[in-house]
Order: C-alpha cells, then structure tokens, then sequence
C-alpha cells in the first residue's frame, strides 16, 4: 500500500496526506478495509434477503463496523486504520474542492468572464457546491482527530490512575515508611536513565528525552498489548528517575 500510494502520487504526497501516519494506523489499508466491510454487507443481503437489500446491507455494515472504530480507536490497529482512511480521503475532498474553486476563479480571470460579465459570470452553483464540499472534509478531518487526541487523553488517565493506585496500594500495605528507604539498586535514577550517578545535569535532561522520545506512546499504538504496557511502565520510570535526579543535582547545588 505504501509503495502504491508513492508510486501514484510521490512520498511527499503520501505522507502530506498522512496515507503514512503510523501512529494512526495507514490509511490505505484502512480503505480497503472499509471496502471489504462494505462488500461483506452487501453480499450478505444479497444471498440471504433479496436484491432490493443489497444497498442497506451494505450501509448496515458500515455503520456498525464505524460504531466499533468510535469505541477506543487506540485499541486496535485496524481501528486506527480505517478511522485515519475517513481523515485522510476527507482531506483530499478539501484539496480537491479548494483546487477546483481556485482554477475556475483563475480561468474566468484569464478567459476574461469576470471582465465581460463581472461575478455574475462566475459559476456560484458549482462553487457553492465546492464550498460545502472543502466545510464538510475539513469538519470530518477535525471531528476524526479529536477522536484520537480524546482517546490518548483516555489512556493517559487510565495510566495516571493505575499509577496512582500502585502508590495508594504500597502505602495500605505499609511498603512505604515516612522514611523512605534508598531505592533498589535496579530502581536507582543513574540506573534507568543508564547514566553515572555524577553525570552532570546536561547529561541528565539529554539522556531522560531520549529515552521518553524512545518510549513515547504515539510509537507503541500499533504493538500488540503488552509491549504498550511495557512502554508505559518505563515511561513512568523514566519520569520518576528525571524526578529524582533533578532533586539530587539540586541539593548538590544548593549544599
């Protein structure tokens, strides 16, 4: 699919339109998924009902299978996918109408319409057309990602919370003294950020960026379940290290 849509319209096109996207799932396959939904439903009204039923089906099945896609799109490669295929043909209808509403204004420029006839010459039912058209694409563009920026905010508070219900749980059970004892060797800041325990504080920020840009969320969507929750684990220690190693620096600073 990738090789086809850069043999067809060129990389830069591909990615500009985020046929690539993989933190959101490719959107080619996503339309050919839509397809097979589409083609499944119809085949099935057809043999089992009649041929009058062949278009409903074929609706029936695309609305339930986007009913399953709204529900945690993050879940599911091929939820992701054939979400980011609506975004992505919804941003060509936007190119396609604002490109023909551009070229018939500039050809009634250069063939001198506008001059003859002033706006009158202009085509206002096609264009009024176009207009709604670049409105509808731009509001399902939109609409399709507030849908995924709505289900990370979900995984964040799921995580947030897990973490949350790890500390309240190791208090309960009296793991956690007022005193907090030294941590682990393996739990050691200089230990997860894989570091000296002298590294400077450069050394220290450099080093915690690249490892959260290594374990960022957006690069796990499409991992089978277990890796995500790995990388969220070790995310959240990355985070508590930084946390650690900047009180440390600090009070070598201020001592």
């Amino acid at each position: 699919m990738n090789f086809l849509i850069g043999w067809l319209a060129g990389e830069h096109v591909g990615r500009a339109f985020r046929a690539h996207d993989f933190a959101r799932g490719n959107a080619l396959w996503g339309l050919f998924l839509w397809w097979a939904v589409g083609w499944v439903g119809a085949t099935a009204a057809f043999y089992n009902i009649g041929k009058a039923w062949v278009a409903p089906g074929c609706i029936g099945a695309l609305g339930l299978a986007l009913l399953l896609c709204l529900r945690r799109p993050l879940a599911s490669v091929v939820k992701q996918a054939m979400l980011n295929a609506i975004g992505y043909s919804a941003r060509w209808v936007m190119a396609i109408s604002a490109g023909y509403v551009a070229l018939r204004i500039g050809c009634a420029v250069i063939y001198g319409e506008l001059k003859t006839h002033g706006l009158a010459g202009l085509p206002w039912q096609s264009l009024q057309f176009a207009s709604l058209l670049f409105v509808a694409g731009g509001s399902v563009a939109i609409a399709v990602g507030g849908i995924f920026a709505a289900d990370r905010l979900r995984l964040a508070r799921e995580a947030k919370a897990r973490l949350e219900w790890r500390d309240a749980e190791r208090q309960a059970t009296g793991r956690e003294e007022v005193a907090a004892p030294p941590p682990l060797a393996e739990d050691a800041w200089w230990v997860v950020l894989e570091l000296a325990s002298n590294a400077t504080r450069a050394d220290i920020e450099a080093r915690a960026r690249a490892l959260l840009k290594q374990y960022h969320p957006d690069r796990w969507n499409s991992a089978p379940r277990h890796l995500k929750a790995q990388a969220e684990y070790q995310t959240i220690r990355i985070l508590k290290a930084l946390a650690e190693a900047r009180a440390a620096r600090q009070a070598a600073c201020t001592a």
